[in-house]
Order: structure tokens, then sequence, then C-alpha cells
């Protein structure tokens, strides 16, 4: 009889510790020390200012790699996904979920980060040097604001950390360079004239697939080097409206256009794009004609539009409208006009 209340007791007390670990299990599951990630975006044209990321405007995944004492690669190329329903940050994967109570004797996390998450990204290390390479493809060649969701970000810095209840942070860096318009008037054009800008178009051979590499290097702290671009692949891309209004913006000798028309791309030098921009043309508020013209960019026109171009900054193109022949004047020169770059 005793042998009997031995073994009840002995069973007793393994589905007691069972239960235990269940409950355990469960609270991590629900997030319990979970190591956890949010992210800010920088704001195109600003550059230094991040602002938090807004699941309207921004990618709902990243992907993070994380070692820890400097050495130990514990994350690679884990997808982080936004949980619109707990409005929080979640691991896309069960397996690949990590706890700070797994690394209890580990100290000095560094964390690297990118959005939209994509398989095939990749860590090099080299000593106290970092290299982080993310390979992308532009849902289209020519990007819009509203297009936002698709753009290819990179971490400023790694985070580096101890264990913490905290998130882990992220200042995300754009990686595409954006061009917008600023139209003017020559002042060879009659003063009576008003040039109403109604549509642009932006064709020519962009990139379309690529690979975004960034160097860091720790030296008590982190110096994020240049982000670049790897270029795979092109395409030939058709007219593409980028700026199109009924009531146009009007441009006359005394007043020049706001910046329009802003789209964004892989910056790359081999960028040589064909404007084609319609305009009506008023006189004492009537239309006169509405014109269609384009204005090519080649190595020579646009070298320096390239040159100047920086990653994550909205560069403006200038475009300067001119009669059709300087040397005749005639009145109808006036009224067409023609496109030069500024």
């Amino acid at each position: 009889m005793k042998i009997k209340q031995y073994i009840l007791v002995s069973v007793c007390a393994v589905l007691a510790v069972g239960c235990q670990n269940e409950e355990f299990e469960a609270q991590r599951a629900d997030g319990y020390d979970d190591i956890r990630f949010s992210a800010n975006v920088e704001q195109m044209i600003t550059r230094t200012t991040y602002h938090p990321w807004d699941i309207d405007k921004h990618p709902a995944s990243m992907g993070v790699f994380g070692f820890y004492e400097s050495a130990t690669l514990f994350m690679e190329d884990v997808r982080i996904d936004y949980d619109n329903n707990n409005s929080t940050w979640s691991y896309a994967n069960i397996t690949d979920r990590r706890y700070w109570s797994d690394f209890s004797d580990k100290k000095d996390f560094d964390f690297f980060a990118f959005m939209p998450y994509v398989e095939g990204a990749k860590i090099k290390k080299s000593n106290n040097e970092y290299t982080l390479s993310v390979p992308f493809t532009l849902s289209s060649p020519i990007l819009k604001e509203v297009d936002s969701k698709n753009f290819g970000l990179i971490c400023q810095k790694p985070q580096r950390t101890e264990h913490t209840d905290n998130a882990i942070s992220f200042n995300m860096d754009q990686t595409l360079t954006g061009f917008s318009f600023l139209f003017t008037l020559s002042d060879k054009m009659s003063e009576l004239r008003t040039f109403r800008i109604k549509k642009i178009n932006v064709s020519g051979e962009l990139p379309t697939t690529g690979a975004v590499s960034r160097k860091y290097i720790y030296n008590n702290g982190w110096t994020p080097g240049n982000i670049e671009w790897t270029i795979n692949s092109t395409k030939t891309v058709a007219p593409t409206c980028v700026y199109q209004e009924d009531n146009g913006i009007e441009i006359n000798r005394t007043s020049q256009s706001q910046a329009i028309g802003t789209f964004y791309v892989i910056p790359s030098s081999e960028f040589h794009p064909t404007i084609e921009v319609v305009y009506d043309v008023l006189d004492n508020d009537k239309v006169v004609r509405t014109a269609t013209n384009t204005i090519v960019f080649n190595k020579n026109n646009f070298k320096s539009y390239i040159a100047a171009a920086k990653i994550g900054t909205i560069n403006t193109i200038k475009i300067n409208i001119v009669p059709d022949h300087l040397y005749i004047l005639a009145d109808d020169d006036q009224n067409y006009g023609v496109l030069v770059a500024q």
C-alpha cells in the first residue's frame, strides 16, 4: 500500500511540474521576456528628422540581425511584422522568437535592421566593421509619395544595448533619391504671358533591382558609412505621370512655381530622363495655346543634378521656359516656348 502511495505522489508531482511549464511557455508566447523592436523613419528633404513609424506610410515589416559580445550572431535576417490588431511589432515565425532570459549571461547586444523585410539580406563582419547588404526590387522604377510603403530603408545606426524591458528602436534612413520640378519663365518671354503647368511625365532607363549596402564601424560607439547601391537590372520606362492638375500651377515673369511633380528612384549615374510637360499659355487670363514640350536630360545638362543628388533628399530640377527662337522673338515664339535646364 505504501508503494502505491509513493507512485501516486510521484505522478502528481510530475503533473504539477508539467502544468507550471505550460503556464510559463504560455506567458512567453504572449510576449513575456521577448526581445522587442520598433522604428522611426527618416523624413525626406530634412534627412536628420525622424518621424514615428506610420502604418499608412511606411513598410509593415523589418528584417533584424543581432550579435552579442561583438562576436556571436544569434539573430540572422529575422522577420518582424507589425501586428495591426495589437498595435505592436512581433516575430513573424514563432521559432525565430528570442528571449532575454535565454541570454542572461551575455552582454553587449548589437542589432541591425532594414525595411521592408526581404529574403537574402546578409551581414559581414571584419573586426569592428560590419557591412549590411539588402537586395531590393522596386514595385515600379518610378515611385511617388503614395508608394512610400515600398521605399527601402536601412538603419541609421545599429543599436547597442544590454537586457532591457523596452523595445529596441531603430532610426531608419531612406535609400532612394527624390526629384521635383521648379519652373521659371525667361525674361525674354512677354511680360503679359502666364504659363499654367498642367502635367509632367517622366520616362527613361531606370534601375528596378539592386542591393543596398552600408558599413558600420564600432569604436566606443557606432559610426555609419554611406548608403551605396549596386544596380542589378534596369528597365525602359514609358512616360509616367508624376504631376497632373486640371487647373495647374501658374508661373509668370515675376513668380516661379513651387516645387511639383515629386518622384523617387534608385540613385544611378546612368539615369538620364526625358521630361514631357503639358502647359497652357495664357494672355489676359485667356488660354491662347496648350503646348506639349519635352526636354531630354543627358550627361551634359543633367550631370550636375546627378552629382548633387543625395540619397534621402528631394533634389530640385530647375526648368526655364524660353522663346522657341531667341533670334526672332516673334509673338508666336513667345507664346510657345521651349524647356531649358537651368
